[in-house]
């Protein structure tokens, strides 16, 4: 079982399963950092579904595509490009957004993404990612540290 991680000290709501938990770009406060890279969290109605570093938000929705997070999101079915919208839409005619490397279909109405100060992250949180980083692990389920930054239930 994936143990929980807590993101946010500000929202104890705030979890997320570790493996949920991409390392692929760790960047710290203080640290040069012209793309301006932090941690943003994809959420649904329901709470956050994957957290990713990236520069901005589209980075970080292909982000997490690429990493098999977005399930949720996936649109079934086919697309057609609507020429008066200028937008792709399924058979039902509701607006799709293709994101990943393939440009998969996507339903972002329920779906939101924002970054995550470091200044909210728990201690625990950040010496995990700080030892992802040094392992160069893909999630936060890889490294053992991280289970200092468990949600205790």
């Amino acid at each position: 079982m994936t143990p929980k991680i807590l993101l946010s000290k500000s929202d104890a709501r705030m979890t997320l399963d570790a493996a949920r938990i991409l390392t692929n770009d760790v960047t710290f406060n203080g640290e040069y950092n012209p793309h301006k890279i932090g941690l943003f969290v994809i959420s649904n109605e329901y709470g956050p579904v994957a957290a990713v570093w990236a520069s901005n938000e589209e980075d970080a929705l292909d982000e997490a595509v690429n990493a098999d997070l977005m399930q949720g999101f996936a649109c079934e079915g086919p697309i057609h490009f609507d020429e008066q919208e200028q937008t792709d839409v399924d058979e039902d005619g509701i607006t799709v957004t293709r994101l990943g490397n393939a440009g998969e279909p996507f339903y972002l109405d329920n779906c939101a993404c924002r970054p995550l100060a470091q200044s909210d992250m728990p201690v625990a949180l950040l010496i995990a990612f700080a030892e992802a980083r040094g392992e160069g692990a893909n999630t936060l389920d890889d490294v053992k540290s991280a289970a200092l930054a468990t949600v205790r239930e």
